[in-house]
C-alpha cells in the first residue's frame, strides 16, 4: 500500500451550510472555507497550518509552537498570515501493519 501524506489546514470563522439535491452531504461556504483552501498548499507535507483568526485563540497553548508565515495578499498590500502548527512534544508513530518492534522477535 503507498505511503499516505496529508496537509491539515483550519481557521476560525463563520461558515454557511448548504444542502445539495443532487449530493447526500453538505456543503461549506464562506470566507473560513476560502481562506483554509487558500494556505492548505503552505502547510509542511504530514502537518498543519492555521489562520490568523484560530491562532488568536489558540497561541497560548503550551504542547504546541508556532510559526509564522505569509499565508497570502489579501490584495489591500496587506498579507493574511498563517501559522504552522508544531508539538512541542516528541512523537511516537505506529505502524499498524508491523506487528513486532525491531527488537523483539515474536515468542
Amino acid at each position: 500500500m503507498p505511503a499516505l501524506n496529508y496537509r491539515i489546514s483550519a481557521d476560525y470563522g463563520g461558515v454557511e451550510f448548504a444542502k445539495s439535491s443532487s449530493s447526500q452531504s453538505d456543503d461549506l461556504f464562506g470566507s473560513t472555507v476560502n481562506i483554509c483552501a487558500k494556505i492548505n498548499s503552505k502547510a509542511p507535507e504530514n502537518g498543519m497550518i492555521i489562520g490568523r483568526d484560530l491562532y488568536q485563540i489558540v497561541k497560548s497553548l503550551h504542547d504546541f509552537s508556532f510559526e509564522e508565515i505569509e499565508g497570502y495578499s489579501t490584495g489591500h498590500n496587506s498579507q493574511y498570515y498563517a501559522y504552522i502548527v508544531k508539538s512541542s512534544q516528541k512523537r511516537i508513530i505506529l505502524n499498524p501493519f508491523k506487528q513486532y518492534p525491531d527488537t523483539e522477535s515474536p515468542a
